[in-house]
C-alpha cells in the first residue's frame, strides 16, 4: 500500500543524536498555516462548546496541559463523531510546531498524544494533497523524536527524559512495560513506512548499543507481536491484562472504524508492514547476538529481575530456530 512520496532511506534511520529533521519541520510549518477559526472540543450537545483560543497564539507559549487537551479532543472526537475538517486542519498545524515540545508531559508526553491524534486523522495512510512530501516529513520529524540529542547525552540513553522511566532500581520501575513514547513512535513508523523501508529502519534501532534501550525494545517486540502478526487487529482491542503493556496515551480510541459509516475498519498495521518488521528482526539479530544482549541485561541485576522471563519470550517469538 503506497502512502505517498518516499524519503531518502537514510533519513528514516534511528541514529542517536540526529533528532527531528529541521528542513522537514519547516516544510510542514509552511504547508499548514494556522486555521482562521479556533478549535473546539468534541462535544456538541450543550448550549456552549469549549473552544481553545490559546491555540491562536504562539504554540511555544501554550501550557502543555492545554495542548494535551486539544490533541485528546482531536483523537477522541474523531473516534466518537467521525472526521471533521476542523480537527484535521488543527492537527496538521500543530504537529510540526509541537515536535520540539514532544518530550514535555502533562499526564503523558505530547509525543504520545500527537501520534494518537495523527493516526486518528490518517487511519489508512499518511497522504495529504496539500503537501506532496507529507508522509516523508512526518516520519523524519515526529518519527525521529526519540533520537533527539537530549535523549542521548554523551551518546547514552537518558531513560528518564526519553522514555519517562528512571533507571532500573531494586523495587521496580516498570521496565517490564514498554514506555508509552517508545510504543507510540515505533507504531507510527511501522504503520506509515513502506514494507521495503522497514528493514533498514529496524536494523538501525536494533544496532543502538545501549542495554536499557535494548531491554525496552525486547519488551515492546514481545508485547507488539500480536499486532504485528494480526492476532489483535487494533490498539483498542488490546485487553487491559495484555502483558507486557504496549499502550500509550489515548491509544484505546484507535479502532480503525469511522462512526456512522459502513466502511470496513482501516487496518491499524498493513499486514505486509507487520510481517516486514518480524522478518527484519530475525534478519538483523542472530541468536548469538541476542546472547550478548542477555549478558548485558544480567550485568544489571535490577534490570534483569524486572524483565523476568520476557527476554526468553522474545527468543521464542523471533529467534527460535533461526541461525
Amino acid at each position: 500500500m503506497k502512502h505517498g512520496s518516499a524519503p531518502d532511506t537514510a533519513a528514516l534511520l534511528w541514529i542517536p543524536g540526529t533528532g527531528p529533521d529541521g528542513p522537514a519541520l519547516a516544510r510542514l510549518c509552511a504547508a499548514f498555516p494556522r486555521p482562521a477559526v479556533p478549535m473546539g472540543e468534541a462535544w456538541f450537545m450543550g448550549e456552549t462548546r469549549r473552544m481553545f483560543p490559546a491555540l491562536m497564539g504562539d504554540p511555544a507559549a501554550v501550557p502543555v496541559g492545554e495542548l494535551a487537551a486539544a490533541l485528546e479532543e482531536i483523537a477522541s472526537g474523531t473516534a466518537a463523531f467521525g472526521p471533521r475538517e476542523e480537527w484535521r486542519d488543527w492537527l496538521h498545524y500543530l504537529l510540526p510546531r509541537l515536535v520540539p515540545r514532544a518530550h514535555e508531559a502533562h499526564v503523558a508526553a505530547l509525543a504520545e498524544t500527537l501520534v494518537t491524534a495523527f493516526i486518528s486523522q490518517h487511519p489508512g495512510g499518511a497522504v495529504d494533497p496539500a503537501h506532496p512530501g507529507f508522509r516523508a516529513d512526518v516520519l523524519t520529524t515526529l518519527g525521529r523524536c526519540l533520537m533527539a540529542p537530549a535523549c542521548w547525552p554523551q551518546g547514552r540513553l537518558d531513560p528518564g527524559f526519553a522514555l519517562g522511566k528512571p533507571a532500573p532500581e531494586p523495587g521496580g520501575w516498570a521496565w517490564a512495560q514498554a514506555g508509552g513514547r517508545l510504543s507510540a513512535l515505533l507504531f507510527l513508523c511501522v504503520k506509515y513506512l513502506e514494507p521495503a523501508e522497514i528493514g533498514p529502519w529496524a536494523a538501525s534501532f536494533l544496532a543502538i548499543d545501549d542495554p536499557l534501550w535494548r531491554a525496552q525494545l525486547t519488551v515492546w517486540l514481545v508485547g507488539a507481536h500480536p499486532l504485528l502478526t494480526g492476532t489483535i487487529a487494533q490498539p483498542a482491542d488490546l485487553p487491559e491484562s495484555h502483558h507486557p503493556a504496549i499502550d500509550w496515551d489515548w491509544s484505546h480510541v484507535l479502532t480503525g472504524r469511522i462512526p456512522a459509516s459502513e466502511a470496513a475498519p482501516a487496518p491499524f498495521l498493513p499486514p505486509a508492514n507487520g510481517a516486514a518488521l518480524v522478518a527484519a528482526v530475525r534478519a538483523s539479530l542472530t541468536p548469538e547476538m541476542y546472547e550478548g544482549w542477555l549478558t548485558a541485561f544480567a550485568a544489571d541485576p535490577a534490570l534483569e529481575a524486572e524483565l523476568g522471563d520476557l527476554p526468553f519470550g522474545f527468543y521464542g517469538l523471533y529467534l527460535q530456530g533461526a541461525g
